[in-house]
């Protein structure tokens, strides 16, 4: 594939990390708290409305599908947010319920936890050099974004991945034998759960295609649609806020994904919860460097861009 090459989208002025970091760290102590209650139940509303949402799915016209597992997919994209809560310790106080409760949202959408949280450590050691491990590639047309947008890549190097250490071919940031024994053991978490959903989807299809396969099939739509512009053309450097994108949303959206829009802060500040990350955003909005105020706009700006680029290319032939 050709890279294109396209400018980092932002708006503020450059600023070092160093300077970032100077304004937020005296009060990190104050956003450092975990509420058990607060997470419970924001855990219990969310997964409510999507087994709420697969009712209605069930009971609508197959007209109306469509629109109904947009809605569950994105709340079911949430998972990911929330296994990425899991994983840095924010969601509960006892670390042994931060990883199971991690393993069963990742699961539904048939993710190994412990795998996605060494792939995303790795990530944030190595944020934007030779060994990070997250792709920083950028798309050469419009048909290799819109390829990416389904999210079945990301669906498939998961799978992919799963595959490769259930044979013992593990990638190079899993190290320890503990972390392969818990990776086998969300592989057999995971392995369970495919087939009892295959076995249900034998004998109540329909239940299972309108509640849980149908949502699914566009969840991975929605993880790319927020994952996407996290790094995606910003500057390859140690420099945390130039090599990462905050996109503010609206108040909604940043409730439904866990305040997970918030990349640039979290980037800053991993040790503070993502719902504490709106009060970091107030303190360092106007130094980040790459900050966007939609995800629709941002996206918008990178398919005007690749079309752009395109009809040069075809232009110089």
């Amino acid at each position: 594939m050709t890279l294109s090459k396209q400018k980092p989208i932002g708006h503020a002025a450059p600023i070092v990390e160093h300077d970032v970091r100077s304004i937020v760290n005296p009060k990190i102590p104050n956003l450092r708290q975990i509420s058990d209650i607060e997470s419970a139940t924001k855990l219990t509303v969310h997964y409510s409305l999507v087994l709420g949402l697969g009712v209605l799915s069930y009971q609508s016209s197959w007209l109306a599908w469509p629109v109904i597992w947009l809605l569950s997919g994105l709340l079911l994209s949430a998972s990911l947010a929330i296994a990425h809560e899991a994983l840095h310790q924010h969601l509960f106080l006892r670390r042994t319920l931060n990883r199971w409760v991690g393993v069963a949202v990742s699961t539904v959408i048939l993710v190994n936890f412990h795998l996605y949280k060494l792939h995303h450590l790795q990530h944030h050691s190595h944020t934007g050099d030779d060994e990070d491990s997250e792709s920083w590639e950028l798309y050469s047309n419009p048909l290799h974004y819109f390829r990416a947008m389904t999210g079945f890549s990301f669906l498939f190097g998961q799978m992919r991945l799963c595959l490769q250490c259930a044979v013992g071919s593990y990638p190079p940031y899993v190290r320890s034998d503990r972390n392969k024994h818990s990776i086998k053991t969300d592989n057999i978490v995971l392995s369970v759960w495919v087939c009892a959903a295959l076995v249900l989807t034998v004998f109540w299809p329909l239940t299972m295609v309108t509640v849980y396969w149908g949502p699914l099939s566009t969840c991975y739509f929605w993880v790319m649609l927020v994952g996407l512009p996290e790094h995606y053309s910003c500057t390859h450097s140690s420099d945390c806020p130039k090599n990462t994108r905050s996109i503010s949303s609206n108040w909604l959206f940043r409730a439904i994904i866990w305040n997970s829009n918030y990349h640039a802060e979290h980037h800053l500040f991993p040790t503070i919860p993502g719902r504490h990350l709106s009060k970091v955003n107030e303190l360092i909005r106007d130094k980040l460097p790459n900050c966007e105020k939609s995800y629709i706009r941002w996206h918008f700006h990178v398919l005007k861009g690749l079309i752009a680029n395109s009809r040069a290319r075809q232009a110089e032939r």
